[in-house]
């Protein structure tokens, strides 16, 4: 039989605390922690993406102030997450075989605009309002 060492849960996030706060400012330590959990929420599907919870979180970089480091934080925050992708403007079929053929987590680059009504992102907006639940 072999011995298989259980992690230490609270410790494996104070690393992941760690790693994060050597590359990003967080406007509060609680942010640092939803990013921190967020991603090891993405962790709680198997390859078959079979849900633990009925729903999963999304997260957001936001700041009025441009050139803030967003994507820079979210890049660092999307690496600790499941099978991390990381894309700019993408087609809804791109998400949706980023999503069911390599079961990756999905980070978008400049979302603000693709969620922007009066553009021509509407079936991005679908897919992305669909995929929160179970089964989405």
């Amino acid at each position: 039989m072999v011995d298989q060492q259980i992690p230490d849960g609270a410790a494996a996030l104070d690393a992941a605390a760690t790693f994060l706060d050597r590359f990003v400012a967080w406007p509060t330590p609680a942010c640092r922690d939803v990013a921190v959990l967020w991603a090891t929420h993405t962790h709680a599907c198997d390859m078959s993406r079979t849900l633990i919870w009925a729903s999963t979180p999304r997260i957001a970089f936001v700041s009025d102030e441009p050139a803030s480091g967003k994507t820079f934080a979210m890049a660092r925050t999307l690496s600790l997450a499941a099978r991390p992708v990381l894309c700019c403007d993408p087609t809804p079929a791109a998400i949706i075989r980023a999503i069911s053929e390599a079961h990756s987590t999905v980070g978008i680059d400049e979302i603000d605009l693709l969620l922007r009504k009066g553009t021509a992102k509407a079936e991005v907006r679908t897919v992305l309002n669909a995929g929160y639940e179970r089964h989405g």
